[in-house]
Parts: C-alpha cells; structure tokens; sequence
C-alpha cells in the first residue's frame, strides 16, 4: 500500500473516532456505580434509528474545510454549522454574542490553529462550556498529514538517448 493512502485513511479515521467517543461518552461522574465498574457490552447489528435515545451532536467549525470535513464523516448524526460564512476573512473575524451562545450549546469545536484563529482560545473561555469538546486539527500528528500529495515510485533514470543509433 502506498504512503499517501496509509495517511489519507488514517486522517479519515481520526475524527470519526472523536466523534464516537463523544456521542458514546456517559455524563455519569459517580465512580462508586457499580455500572461503571462493570459495564454489560451489548452489540447489535441493527440500525439506530431513534433519535431521542442517540440526538444528533451538535458540531461548530470555524472555517469552510472543517465543516465539510466535520459533515463528510458525522453524516446524519452531526447538525454542523460554521461559524465564519463565506467571504469573511478568518484573521479579522469577531464572534458576535450569538456566536459565543452557539459555542456553549455546541457539543465539539473543530477550529484550525489558534495563531490563524486567535480569537477561538478566548470565544471558548467567555462560553464556559464544560461538555466542550475542542477539536484543534493542527494538533493531528504529522505522520497522518499526507505530506506530500504527489509522489513517484522509485525507478532508475537512464538517458538512453545517445545508445540507441537509429540506422
């Protein structure tokens, strides 16, 4: 298998697996419940489909690529919105009181890096947002970056030009 596939699946990998441990995450702090200390797995094959047992998480981005990144893999179980809509620079964005109210009913953040979204470090504190899960894609480890999109598979180059006479 080549190097960029390997990356490309493992990054593709990475937030849905978040996205998992979020939505099968219990809001029980009791650590002397016995249910904790001794859950009872029980797989199925069947679909979910109750949607007042398993709500839809709700994710804030704050660029375009993290939104369609954060639809492409939440699908039907993620409401997305943005918080920066088309044409706004993200260097001079401002989050208005109602962007700040939708970080605190949010359920992930998912932003790029705090020195090109300097804003989002204090949009998250004045939220005071606890459930917060802060997604910062920078922080994904550079092995899982395809790094190099284009890549040639190691061959020998011979100029073979002036050996081949054409009489």
């Amino acid at each position: 298998m080549n190097r960029i596939f390997i990356r490309q699946f493992m990054l593709a990998l990475m937030l849905p697996a978040l996205l998992i441990a979020i939505a099968c995450s219990s809001d029980d702090t009791n650590s002397n419940n016995e249910q904790s200390t001794n859950p009872q797995i029980t797989a199925t094959t069947e679909p979910i489909t109750d949607s007042s047992s398993n709500p839809k998480l709700d994710v804030v981005t704050t660029l375009y690529p993290m939104t369609y990144f954060a639809q492409r893999v939440g699908g039907d179980r993620v409401n997305v919105e943005s918080l920066i809509k088309a044409g706004v620079e993200a260097h001079d964005f401002e989050p208005t009181p109602g962007d700040i109210k939708r970080i605190t009913e949010a359920d992930v953040l998912v932003y790029n890096h705090p020195a090109f979204e300097s804003w989002v470090t204090d949009a998250v504190d004045v939220a005071e947002n606890e459930r917060l899960v802060v997604v910062k894609t920078a922080d994904i480890p550079d092995d899982a970056i395809v790094l190099d999109a284009h890549e040639h598979d190691e061959h020998d180059e011979h100029d073979e030009h002036d050996e081949h006479d054409e009489h």
